[in-house]
């Protein structure tokens, strides 16, 4: 069992008491798992002491819980080490498989035998990419089950077992509603797994710096009750089959549970005389005298006495040197040693000291400080015995030498600290180094957290809007330890914002951060209300941004009051902002209003936007620099008021924002090109929707121009390409209205292409490839080339099917589009059945819809309109009937309203009741609905396109059809040939038209 001890390890000494009692522990774990808990002071020897057991048992996992913080990495950790062993955690791997693909987005594990589940989990899409995963859960689960049942069957037998019969569709909504219920559960499977695995030799995991485990939320439930982390891990050890679980910590044993888990409990206590002697010989301390006395001074502590050997092996060590040190405290002697150390340790003590203001430290952190610093100093460094390596390429100090470090620095410590903060600082902007600009804060915080806590803000939002964007940010942070609930919350927050898309990791963090937050507030209110806003506020986005509106608006509700009281004190300057009252209630009621967009809630999104407006423009005057955040909310008004049929205040809404930005591109930098490229879109759709094509070209042209400067600066990503992509595609549409086919056929490509290679990377990139390919359909139908619109339309409802339970608000629209549009194609080739069923499906999509605002009738007007088309030609007269009554009743309140959007859908369906009405023997009242779908001919003809003069020529035709055909003065018949042939037709068709509509497939834009 101990076949890896290596001579060398000699230096171990005096622990045989301890040696026994895993030995023993090892012999009768077989019969029921051992859980031992090993205490003592800092610097006793307990990390010593696992390391020689993780050594020397054949079957060892180490884990050090001060390096691994996070409960998911620690679960993580102990499953490298299992996988070192041999050990296959069938369950385990193709959990944490999923987790890394569903929450993280990224491929499982490349380990050495651990990357076995790929093929099952790698249709599963990435949350962040899914706008509502709730209504996404159940499609992937019916998906992945059986897959998983049909290649791991123990392993589906299992889940079913913990979590019911839809246990996919439950492990899904765990990772993301519930991470802590998923935490169990997975630490349930790896138990599982650990305690079925084929070896037969007993398991030993080890669980360093245990005090580092949180034993104070009380986060899960076991037995009945809550219990915390630290908890839980007792539970686990005492719970695996043939292992001996050992945790070592500074404090007593401390757990909850009673007689339901049994931990044996042992100090490690200082070295007995005999054992220093050895301790001292393996060093090269042979003199007995000397000996004696490092014994008697150092009172048998290790730490001490290796401390003491490093100042031997540095430089010869006399007993009248060794009695010069002897206190009355072994902190007093710990403190003495180490002044001796360094008073010895010639070029070395300058080096230690910055070694130990640092949380980790490379040679080329060190030489920043040192420049002098030479190889041989590195050298001689790093083999001190208070010098560790980690796992990731840097070292670090033992904890106690970085205490005694501090301790020792005493007044020269702040200076000292705030000169390397500094100095770090400004290498860490040289060279755009985030992880050295943590490493900065860290030190500062060591004399004044408060303020590097004020610092971290400003430079975490600037990096994470730079052009290196959330990775470098999220490098930031995890370079920055901070000691305090304050600086741990802001941790927690900001890795939220930094995380974006990651919605169950961001979640996570942004839970704990309320939580700090709330009772830090609760406490001084007159401060941390401030953060707790913020939090809210970012939480509220990232509830919005997984349609968990109900949430958002919970979130929302919360900061929103505690504002309005804030603000009442009147202004605070704060982190650089003048007026942090001002700026946080607009930045919360912005998210309120977009909240209510998002839901279809047009009306009462439009009163909290006006009001977030008012904010806005209120706190731009305060501060410019915010100006930014105002042009960017403009445009969203804009389109309110569009869905509201008032394009006129719309426009005025852009022009408001192009005014803002006017002249600012040198002060703006790439953002200038963004905000204007974005206002420029939004500018289009309102032209578009109001028939001003030949302006919406030349604007449309704009937002392309300045979006490609910024996928340039930016440097590409998927992120800044998704809007250039975006404004093609509406490039397309404007040309194809134009008539400009080619171009638009040439256009809309670049904008699949880019598409295509979004989605490859990043699933949410099928959306709006999904809308292009609808848009490019309904261009090569409209130029006749059916057959290659139809296989369009397929990939395009391809995708469509697979997201349009995952969306909401105004992307379903989307789908509502391209549904509605292939259902033309199918009736144009008689396939009647298919478009009758795809088009009452597209109506039950936006009869969903909450609120029934202007925007939303005319998506269930057109589909109505085109569904009673078919219904008509299927003969089923009565329903179209009914039908085209219902469109004609909310086209002419449209129409009314706001003709200029309007009046092309009401004289569709004017014509399409003329046919109803003439294919029915009633001629009068054909007639009479022709003749007024043409008092709107002037209209259309005056329009720029061709595409909207287009709709007038049904019921011209259709009228001349049925006056002809009753005998009509030829002068009336004359007239609307002349119309006719004005228009471009010469030749009159053989039977009555029907009027079916198109709508661009607009809201991926």
């Amino acid at each position: 069992m101990f076949e890896r001890f290596e001579p060398a390890e000699r230096v171990f000494v005096n622990r045989e008491e301890h040696l026994a009692w895993m030995a023993d522990a090892l012999g009768r774990c077989q019969d029921q798992s051992v859980v031992l808990h090993l205490r003592g002071i800092g610097g006793i020897g307990k990390t010593t002491l696992l390391e020689h057991w993780d050594r020397t048992v054949e079957a060892s996992i180490f884990m050090d819980c001060s390096r691994v913080t996070e409960f998911f990495d620690r679960l993580d950790m102990l499953a490298k080490g299992a996988a070192r062993l041999g050990i296959k955690l069938r369950r385990f791997d193709l959990l944490w498989s999923i987790r890394l693909r569903f929450v993280k987005g990224v491929e499982p594990v490349k380990e050495p035998g651990r990357s076995w589940a790929f093929d099952v989990i790698k249709p599963l899409p990435f949350i962040g990419n899914l706008v509502s995963i709730s209504k996404a859960i159940r499609a992937v689960g019916m998906k992945l089950s059986p897959r998983l049942k049909k290649r791991f069957g123990d392993v589906a037998t299992w889940l079913r077992k913990s979590l019911g019969k839809n246990f996919m569709e439950k492990l899904l909504e765990m990772l993301w509603k519930d991470p802590h219920l998923a935490e169990a559960l997975y630490l349930d499977a790896l138990l599982e797994d650990l305690s079925a695995r084929k070896q037969k030799q007993p398991l030993l995991v080890l669980l360093d710096h245990f005090e580092q485990v949180d034993s104070e939320q009380l986060r899960w439930r076991y037995s009945g009750r809550k219990v915390s982390e630290h908890e839980l891990w007792y539970v686990f050890l005492s719970s695996l089959s043939n292992s001996v679980g050992v945790t070592a910590s500074r404090r007593e044993l401390s757990t909850r549970l009673g007689e339901e888990v049994t931990v044996e409990e042992a100090e490690l206590t200082e070295l007995d005389v005999p054992s220093c002697h050895d301790l001292l010989s393996e060093r090269g301390i042979t003199e007995k005298e000397l000996q004696s006395r490092i014994v008697s001074v150092s009172g048998g502590n290790p730490f001490v006495l290796s401390t003491i050997c490093d100042i031997a092996e540095i430089g010869e060590l006399s007993v009248e040197e060794m009695e010069s040190l002897r206190a009355e405290t072994l902190e007093e002697v710990r403190l003495k040693t180490w002044r001796r150390l360094f008073s010895r340790a010639e070029g070395l003590h300058e080096i230690i000291d910055y070694a130990g203001l640092l949380p980790h430290f490379t040679r080329d952190s060190l030489t920043l400080l040192v420049p002098h610093l030479k190889t041989d100093h590195w050298k001689r460094l790093i083999h001190l015995s208070f010098v560790r390596h980690r796992e990731d390429g840097t070292w670090d100090l033992h904890d106690l030498a970085r205490e005694l470090v501090l301790a020792e620095l005493g007044d020269r410590l702040p200076k000292l600290a705030l000169v390397t903060a500094s100095t770090l600082e400004g290498a860490a902007k040289e060279r755009a180094d985030a992880a050295l600009q943590g490493i900065a804060l860290s030190v500062q915080a060591l004399v004044d957290e408060p303020e590097a806590i004020d610092k971290i803000i400003p430079v975490f939002f600037e990096l994470r809007n730079s052009s290196a964007g959330a990775p470098a940010a999220l490098t930031l942070l995890a370079s920055v330890r901070f000691a305090t609930n304050p600086g741990r919350a802001t941790l927690h927050w900001l890795k939220g914002v930094a995380l974006g898309l990651r919605y169950s990791e961001a979640q996570q963090e942004f839970q704990e951060a309320v939580r700090l937050f709330r009772s830090l507030a609760a406490e001084h209110p007159d401060k941390y209300l401030l953060y707790l806003v913020s939090v809210l506020t970012n939480f509220a986005s990232l509830h919005r941004n997984m349609s968990r509106t109900t949430e958002a608006d919970t979130l929302l509700q919360e900061a929103l009051p505690i504002l309005e009281d804030l603000r009442q004190q009147g202004e605070r300057p704060f982190l650089g902002s003048p007026d942090i009252h001002l700026e946080l209630l607009a930045s919360a009621q912005t998210g309120y209003a977009l909240n209510l967009m998002f839901q279809g809630r047009f009306t009462e999104a439009e009163t909290a936007m006006q009001k977030a407006l008012t904010l806005r423009r209120e706190y731009a005057q305060k501060d410019p620099r915010s100006i930014l955040l105002l042009v960017s909310i403009l445009p969203m008004q804009s389109i309110l008021y569009l869905f509201s049929g008032r394009p006129s205040k719309g426009e005025e809404c852009i022009q408001e924002a192009l005014g803002i930005i006017r002249g600012k591109e040198k002060e703006l930098g790439f953002w200038w090109f963004y905000s204007a490229g974005w206002v420029h879109h939004f500018y289009t759709l309102i032209l578009l929707f109001t028939s001003r094509l030949v302006e919406a070209e030349m604007v449309i042209r704009k937002a392309v121009e300045y979006l490609q400067e910024y996928v340039k600066q930016r440097k590409g990503g998927p992120e800044s390409q998704q809007h250039l992509a975006r404004s093609i595609n509406l490039l397309c549409v404007v040309l194809r209205h134009l008539g400009q086919f080619g171009e638009a056929e040439e256009t809309i490509q670049e904008a699949i292409t880019i598409y295509r290679g979004i989605s490859e990377a990043e699933e949410w990139g099928s959306i709006p490839l999904s809308a292009t390919l609808s848009n490019f359909a309904g261009l090569l139908r409209q130029t006749g080339r059916l057959g290659e619109a139809e296989k369009t339309y397929k990939e395009a409802m391809t995708h469509h099917r697979l997201f349009k339970d995952l969306i909401e608000g105004l992307f379903r629209c989307s789908v509502v589009s391209c549904y509605n549009n292939y259902s033309l194609l199918l009736r144009q080739t008689n396939r009647l059945a298919e478009a009758e069923a795809l088009l009452r499906e597209a109506l039950q999509i936006i009869q969903s819809f909450a609120s029934k605002q202007d925007f939303i009738d005319m998506y269930q007007a057109l589909l109505l309109n085109n569904l009673g088309v078919a219904l008509a030609q299927a003969n089923k007269q009565e329903e179209g009937e009914a039908v085209f009554r219902e469109v004609l009743m909310i086209r002419r309140r449209l129409a009314a309203k706001t003709p200029s959007m309007y009046v092309w859908m009401l004289v569709s369906t004017l014509n399409n009741m003329g046919v109803w009405y003439q294919q029915r023997g009633q001629l009068a009242e054909a007639q009479q609905h022709y003749e007024e779908a043409l008092e709107y001919h002037d209209a259309l003809i005056a329009n720029e396109s061709k595409i909207y003069q287009s709709y007038i020529i049904p019921p011209l035709c259709n009228l001349a059809l049925l006056l002809e055909a009753t005998g009509a003065p030829s002068k009336t018949v004359k007239k609307l040939r002349a119309q006719l042939e004005a228009l471009g037709v010469t030749t009159l068709p053989e039977t009555v038209t029907w009027s079916e509509d198109e709508l661009d497939d607009w809201a991926s834009s």
